[in-house]
């Protein structure tokens, strides 16, 4: 990917130390930096990565480096620093008499449109969520607690392939259900309950993030309305999901279901976001969002209502935009399931 690059290199060497950086320039996962000019391509390591830095990459010279600022100088490097980085490195590289320019850059749009290769990753990180979720329907009962289920999530993940979870699982169930973003705690579902899940696994550093309510026992009149605005809301909006379509409408979409169905106090974020090798990435499905989505986007749809001191229910797909619709990564039912 380092030929994204190309158009910003200049007269000096782009230093990179974030994960992700070093993951899409380089496909370099230890710890580190990479530099890159228009003619010479370096990874800075220590003895820890020096062996899994040569196996994962090519073209780039491996150099066993612990303080990169001699490094840079004894090689009268120019640095050009992303906007990102940490106003104490830059400092500190000024101050030993490196020279350092700040380059305009934003890795976030380079990554934006996601390649062949890529969606691939998605595609099996989301296969291996997928498949977890379904395990997991026949080991949650009544009596176990969020945090028990949880980690049992997380630990088919990684039994099915994931490297690490994507983020913290949420797993809440009954009143907690109403918090977004809630932590599983030592509450025991009970029967009647709502169980909200949201998760994701990764494969070779590309996340995925899904998000289920399932029930346990049968649901009273209110909570079964609630799914079913939830549902609608979201394949309604996935439907219309494509390029040229703004983010801030598909935001819309799923807002104004919910609200003529009388809930819409209770939609409390927005309807999604991108996903790459960060879990959160550019566009925003949001009401502030100036993005314009396009081809090679890959978002989340994630719709959700969450009544205080009630319930709430969530569901969420991952997405790839296309010229004339979304594909799901996702591929187990939205439709409620009672356990």
């Amino acid at each position: 990917m380092t030929d994204k690059l190309i158009p910003y290199l200049k007269d000096g060497f782009v230093y990179l130390t974030e994960p992700e950086d070093m993951i899409y320039f380089a496909g370099f996962t230890g710890e580190g930096a990479v530099l890159i000019s228009k003619d010479r391509k370096i990874i800075l390591t220590d003895g820890r990565y020096m062996t899994s830095a040569s196996r994962e990459t090519s073209g780039f010279e491996i150099v066993g480096c612990v303080k990169h600022g001699e490094f840079i100088k004894e090689n009268k490097m120019k640095i050009l620093f992303k906007p990102d980085i940490s106003y104490k490195k830059y400092e500190t590289f000024k101050n030993d008499g490196i020279q350092a320019e700040c380059l305009d850059i934003n890795s976030d749009m380079l990554r934006r449109k996601k390649t062949t290769d890529e969606i691939a990753c998605l595609k099996k990180a989301a296969q291996i969520a997928d498949e977890a979720f379904l395990e997991i329907l026949t080991f949650i009962d009544e009596g176990m607690t969020e945090k028990e289920v949880a980690a049992r999530l997380d630990y088919i993940m990684a039994l099915k392939g994931s490297e690490k979870p994507s983020f913290d699982t949420i797993c809440i169930g009954g009143v907690n259900t109403c918090m977004p973003h809630g932590v599983p705690s030592d509450y025991k579902f009970k029967k009647g309950d709502f169980i909200t899940m949201d998760f994701g696994a990764t494969y070779k550093g590309y996340h995925s993030d899904m998000t289920r309510t399932v029930a346990l026992g049968d649901v009273d009149e209110e909570m079964a309305l609630v799914y079913e605005v939830v549902h609608i809301a979201q394949s309604e909006t996935q439907k219309e999901i494509k390029a040229g379509l703004p983010a801030k409408d598909a935001d819309k979409l799923a807002r104004d279901i919910i609200a003529v169905n009388g809930f819409g106090e209770y939609f409390v974020h927005s309807t999604g976001h991108g996903v790459g090798l960060k879990i959160h990435e550019y566009p925003n499905l949001s009401q502030n969002s100036d993005a314009i989505l396009e081809e090679g986007d890959v978002v989340t749809v994630e719709p959700g209502i969450y009544i205080p001191e009630k319930f709430g229910v969530r569901i969420e797909n991952t997405v790839i935009v296309t010229a004339d619709g979304a594909e799901s990564l996702q591929n187990t039912p939205k439709e409620l399931i009672i356990l």
